[in-house]
């Protein structure tokens, strides 16, 4: 497992246009998985309800 931070993935991608896929995709590469902790985080991170 890498040791990116949830909040440091995020932060990594939250000013790139449309980064909600690629930041999916760099949980799922990270983790192997989405868990439902790893969508909430995007979620609140990135301003989606």
């Amino acid at each position: 497992m890498n040791s990116s931070t949830n909040e440091d993935l995020v932060a990594n991608w939250q000013d790139e246009p449309a980064p909600l896929l690629p930041l999916l995709h760099a949980f799922h590469d990270r983790d192997g998985y989405l868990s439902e902790e790893s969508i909430a985080v995007v979620s609140a991170g990135l301003k989606i309800p």
